[in-house]
């Protein structure tokens, strides 16, 4: 499962992720935000009963240098008695590279208690495999541009192929975004893509749905 942050406002209606993520990150609120977030995952996965679904949670660079970050997690963890084997922190490749050093280590930190890190919409930003080889990362979620003509264009059939093989070969899972089609979920699976999400396998759903799907 991932976490999808909607606002659903009586005033302005849907307000899109896409407009209001930046505004909390501009005025300073983002890891109040992020927070609660994480906080309503721990607190989904006890109403769930605890069935052991991996929630995964987009953190921005703020939150992942947040010096208190780890024992909040664990204190929230605690309370609604779940398994932080059961997250996982979603970090786009840029934070990476911005913070190299200081990253590396949150993130063995995170691991360390049992957080599973995955870098997400891999493939979009200036990938390296030099700063790839050395991150203690657990999946890589390969962007959905790659998948959407995945079937009739040989060049992302290439990067799809190649990703697949070099997350493997790093002891890495590969989750492929945006899957719309059975043609596209056909493909991935020849290839060996471990996980895929997208409308193809189902529309983002509210959180009671979620049991009642299972």
């Amino acid at each position: 499962m991932e976490a999808l942050l909607r606002w659903n406002n009586t005033t302005l209606g849907e307000v899109s992720p896409a407009l209001f993520i930046p505004i909390v990150e501009e005025i300073g609120m983002i890891n109040q935000v992020g927070r609660w977030v994480i906080n309503e995952a721990c607190r989904q996965q006890r109403v769930w009963g605890n069935k052991r679904l991996k929630i995964a949670v987009n953190v921005s660079t703020n939150q992942l240098l947040d010096v208190g970050l780890i024992d909040y997690v664990q204190a929230v963890a605690q309370e609604h008695e779940t398994s932080l084997s059961d997250l996982e922190f979603e970090i786009i490749e840029e934070v990476f590279l911005e913070q190299s050093e200081i990253t590396i280590a949150r993130l063995i930190e995170l691991r360390e208690v049992g957080i599973n890190i995955a870098i997400d919409d891999f493939g979009t930003g200036y990938s390296s495999l030099s700063y790839l080889k050395e991150l203690p990362v657990d999946t890589l979620k390969l962007d959905g541009m790659f998948v959407m003509d995945v079937t009739e264009n040989r060049s992302s059939q290439g990067i799809v192929a190649a990703t697949v093989i070099l997350a493997h070969s790093l002891n890495m899972k590969i989750v492929a975004e945006c899957v719309e089609s059975a043609e596209q979920l056909q493909f991935l699976g020849a290839k060996d893509c471990d996980f895929a999400q997208g409308f193809h396998i189902h529309k983002p759903l509210l959180p009671d749905a979620v049991i009642q799907l299972i």
